[in-house]
């Protein structure tokens, strides 16, 4: 059968699930780095790259940031996390 000239109608359907997150959370004493890695924070999702799923967090400076690669950030990736590139640190600034 000779396909050359033919004409066919195609669908493509989008199935891009959102992202199943998962926060274990984490133990910081005062004053701590801690890593973060995928064992306290993930997000499940198999429609998208991990370089391509983005946290970002609003917090109280006084009281601590995310780290990535020693740095100060309020954002960082999935790939990230799974490269070991994330740490938080409390800087003990507690009232209360």
């Amino acid at each position: 059968t000779e396909l050359t000239g033919q004409s066919f109608a195609m669908a493509v359907t989008n199935d891009d699930d959102a992202p199943a997150p998962i926060n274990n959370g984490a133990s910081v004493g005062e004053g701590a780095i801690v890593p973060i890695t995928t064992a306290q924070l993930t997000a499940n999702d198999p429609d998208t790259d991990s370089a391509d799923i983005l946290y970002t967090f609003t917090i109280d400076s006084s009281i601590g940031t995310f780290r990535i690669d020693g740095s100060p950030t309020s954002t960082f990736t999935e790939q990230d996390l799974v490269a070991g590139r994330i740490s938080y640190e409390d800087f003990g600034n507690h009232v209360g």
